[in-house]
């Protein structure tokens, strides 16, 4: 049971209320409570009425805290789906890897690899050379061997050619004899 002839101070009324002693003296000054002895008359009539009011303007405020934290809630959102979406690019398969450099580590590494791809150009290089000096020795190899089976022809045809003018010369040789021979019984001359 309520007793409204009760007052209360405003340290009291502070403390039901839950606020500070210098706002219930502000609102006995803005809703004119009356005084006695230099000290305000506060009611639990007007302590009911205070609360009321307080209970209703918390109403407005709820709903704007409400939709603050909606628009809170919404950026929120937003933000996780956007470093989602740039996460993704970090996304790694599991034949792939990402190191993490200082920028010393990482330009050190930038010089070695430029290094790494300098000398396998010039491996390259040289495996070019390689492979065009085994060619020309191949293709120098079958120009020789080439060579060597006209030559050989040649050396065949030659000794062939030699054979024919020394069996010519010997058949003409023994024909200039017979007919030496021939002639010289043909003739008369005897031996002395």
């Amino acid at each position: 049971m309520t007793n409204e002839n009760k007052t209360y101070s405003t340290k009291e009324t502070a403390e039901i209320l839950g606020i500070k002693e210098r706002a219930v003296q502000t609102r006995c000054k803005k809703d004119n409570i009356r005084k006695k002895d230099n000290k305000y008359l506060i009611t639990e009539l007007i302590i009911s009425n205070w609360k009321q009011k307080e209970e209703v303007n918390a109403k407005p405020n709820a709903n704007a805290n409400a939709k603050q934290l909606d628009i809170e809630i919404e950026a929120l959102k937003k933000e996780i789906t956007e470093l989602k979406e740039q996460l993704a690019e970090y996304e790694i398969e599991e034949n792939e890897r990402i190191e993490v450099f200082t920028n010393e580590e990482y330009n050190l590494f930038q010089e070695r690899l430029i290094e790494w791809r300098t000398q396998q150009k010039d491996s390259e290089h040289q495996q070019e050379l390689f492979d065009a000096k085994i060619l020309t020795l191949e293709q120098s190899a079958d120009h020789y061997k080439n060579s060597y089976y006209y030559q050989r022809k040649q050396n065949e045809k030659f000794i062939n050619m030699h054979e024919k003018l020394l069996d010519t010369i010997q058949l003409n040789s023994k024909e200039g004899y017979i007919k030496t021979v021939v002639e010289a019984k043909n003739t008369n001359w005897s031996k002395e």
